[in-house]
């Protein structure tokens, strides 16, 4: 049995578990509301998770919003899309396997998707596997669109860890496949017109970008999940990746 470094550790304890303060759990509960609600009419809805930037929390945010679903009964696929530095194997002390990248290379016939895992009791998991410098047109494959196309008849939540919108355009390349976009922003690290120029991408593209998430508030600040139309705020303490 492999013995658990305290940085995998710490990383392993952002995701929800009976340990978890009661504010972060309030937030995310209210994050799950207001995904509930969002404007979607189609039966599988389909959200990406994205930042301008790395180290801004999307990782840990899409793995636990996706066990918020599950808790409610829903089920719920998480996609990790980042090929080129995957980390959701890390938070959910996974072996890295083949997933993903295998599947859209045609070295897998069928996605190799994760069941049974004990840091995400519910959610099945589909890994980035093997790293890629390249995966773009992967992405915009049409073995990815049937991929999930398949997905949408089995799951009521396919959610897409996707790689940062500054840094390179993957996330970009889902249009199309998802109903639409939410960004995760780290209170006192992210830079405001980093931000402006991920949103100002997506206008361009006009793609659905649903609110945003703001991560890293500590519990001092006494502040809970909102929404409100197109801005959708979410606190909560721990940033992650």
């Amino acid at each position: 049995m492999r013995k658990k470094s305290t940085k995998q550790t710490k990383l392993q304890e952002m995701i929800l578990n009976e340990k978890t303060p009661s504010y972060v759990l309030e937030a995310y509960r209210e994050m799950r509301t207001n995904i509930l609600y969002l404007p979607i009419s189609a039966r599988c809805r389909k959200l990406a998770f994205t930042s301008a930037c790395a180290k801004e929390g999307k990782t840990v945010t899409s793995i636990n919003i996706a066990i918020c679903l599950v808790q409610l009964g829903k089920k719920v696929l998480l996609i990790d899309a980042d090929i080129r530095a995957s980390l959701v194997s890390r938070y959910l002390d996974l072996k890295k396997t083949n997933g993903l990248n295998e599947y859209l290379l045609l070295m897998d016939d069928e996605p190799n998707v994760l069941t049974d895992i004990p840091a995400a009791k519910g959610v099945d998991v589909l890994l980035a596997g093997t790293l890629s410098s390249n995966p773009g047109d992967l992405m915009m494959s049409e073995r990815m669109k049937k991929m999930i196309d398949v997905f949408s008849l089995k799951y009521d939540y396919i959610i897409f860890d996707t790689p940062p919108v500054n840094v390179v355009n993957d996330a970009t390349t889902l249009l199309g496949l998802v109903d639409g976009y939410i960004f995760v922003v780290r209170s006192d690290y992210s830079d405001i017109n980093d931000v402006k120029e991920s949103i100002e991408k997506f206008s361009k593209l006009d793609a659905n970008v649903y609110g945003f998430v703001l991560n890293d508030e500590k519990e001092r600040r006494g502040n809970y999940g909102r929404y409100k139309n197109d801005q959708y705020d979410n606190y909560y303490g721990g940033y992650g990746d």
